[in-house]
């Protein structure tokens, strides 16, 4: 008793699991993936930005309910959200516009879809310049063990849904590279099955899964009940106490459309010291003098810690300026960098910069450089910049050496002028 499998999960089959679905918006497998996205979405680029918010795979609405639940007072009345299942054109994204999503959810349809990296290569075509894109794949889970059983009963049942190979954590991340994400991070996530009667449970995983209702439409009866039997009983050993939740593992994967991304200039927070920090070590790591004057592993630990702390005096100075340039994202409004170098606009950019608020938009993207200079202090002013504490272990002679050579050659080249000092 045997038959060939359709190879993917059809339309009309998820239409007659929906009305059970819906009964499982709030404490089915899907909610914590769903407030996952939620959470880390907008940790990646806030709800408070989002032009165009597409819930791809929607199903009865677990991550639009997510993200409702936890933004909806933060989302521009202007943003428009909609959600979208069941549609072949919606999954290809003809009906949405090149570069115009900021926020692609996408909870547990890829991994299900013919073609991964053509529906990813889509998304990748309609997604805005700095947008964020969430799917999460679900990898397995006690209630998935079960669906299976009827193979225990009927080991020649064809039910299997081939894989697509977008589950696991390579594939994943292959397909968004090979299209052209980038920032791509995949997190594990455990979700959970409510239930509170095992024959129910059982009854609805058999009846309503998919695969599981291919395989029973090729069962006699008597093949029925024994394969509900089995999946009670162990379900029983699994979980002995009621009401209880069974287990599942499920992959979300993030990541951003960076591609062609502005950079923008901003003054530093005291949030952006610790970069500032990754950025310097990054940039001199291999100088032959900062490995002269901090001599091993631990003193150069050190050392980052001595540039965060004089990086969050320096920003709070009046006397200093720190800047910094990100590759903000979207609805950013701190002037554009990009090409300023190359037509002598980088003078009048700066400006402008230190002319707007330091406001929260800035802290939207991420620093990718930083420039520091102190202003002009005259003899007479009273003015004395914060110094520099050095970590346990620099090799003094060689710094003082050092710091004593550079003013001396700064003395020798401006006398006393004015002048603005790095």
């Amino acid at each position: 008793m045997s038959a060939k499998a359709s190879d993917h999960i059809t339309s009309t089959e998820w239409s007659e699991i929906a009305p059970t679905m819906m009964q499982m918006t709030a404490s089915g497998p899907g909610v914590a993936p769903a407030q996952h996205m939620a959470e880390h979405a907008d940790k990646l680029l806030p709800f408070s930005k989002a032009t165009f918010i597409v819930d791809m795979g929607c199903g009865p609405g677990q991550v639009t309910n997510a993200v409702l639940e936890a933004h909806n007072a933060n989302i521009p009345k202007s943003a428009k959200f909609i959600g979208a299942d069941n549609n072949a054109e919606m999954l290809a994204c003809d009906a949405l516009e090149d570069d115009s999503v900021s926020h692609m959810l996408a909870g547990f349809v890829i991994f299900l879809v013919p073609n991964p990296a053509q529906a990813i290569a889509s998304i990748k075509r309609v997604m805005a310049p700095g947008g964020v894109l969430a799917m999460c794949a679900m990898l397995g889970g006690d209630w998935a063990k079960l669906s299976m059983y009827p193979l225990k009963v009927c080991p020649g049942l064809a039910m299997d849904v081939p894989p697509n190979g977008c589950s696991s954590r390579e594939d994943v991340t292959n397909h968004l590279k090979n299209a052209g994400f980038t920032d791509i991070e995949v997190i594990d996530v455990e979700n959970h099955m409510e239930f509170d009667d095992y024959d129910v449970v059982c009854r609805f995983l058999l009846n309503k899964l998919p695969m599981a209702a291919r395989a029973i439409a090729q069962m006699t009866n008597e093949q029925i009940i024994q394969t509900q039997e089995m999946m009670v009983a162990d379900l029983k050993s699994w979980y002995p106490t009621l009401p209880a939740r069974m287990k599942g593992q499920t992959n979300i994967a993030y990541a951003r459309n960076f591609n062609e991304m502005p950079l923008k200039l901003y003054p530093a927070l005291p949030a952006d010291a610790d970069r500032i920090s990754e950025i310097h070590m990054a940039a001199f790591a291999s100088n032959a003098m900062l490995l002269a004057q901090f001599p091993t592993r631990e003193v150069r630990e050190g050392l980052k810690e001595s540039i965060r702390l004089k990086a969050l005096a320096d920003i709070e100075d009046r006397n200093i300026t720190v800047l910094v340039v990100r590759d903000a994202p979207l609805d950013s409004d701190a002037p554009d960098m990009t090409g300023a170098e190359d037509d002598g606009r980088c003078h009048h950019k700066v400006e402008e910069v230190l002319k707007a608020p330091n406001s929260e938009q800035a802290q939207s993207g991420k620093v990718i450089a930083f420039a520091k200079w102190s202003h002009p202090i005259g003899k007479n002013e009273e003015y004395e910049e914060t110094p520099w504490v050095w970590p346990a272990g620099t090799n003094m002679q060689v710094l003082e050496s050092w710091s004593k050579a550079t003013e001396e050659a700064q003395d020798q080249a401006m006398g006393d002028l004015l002048c603005y000092r790095k």
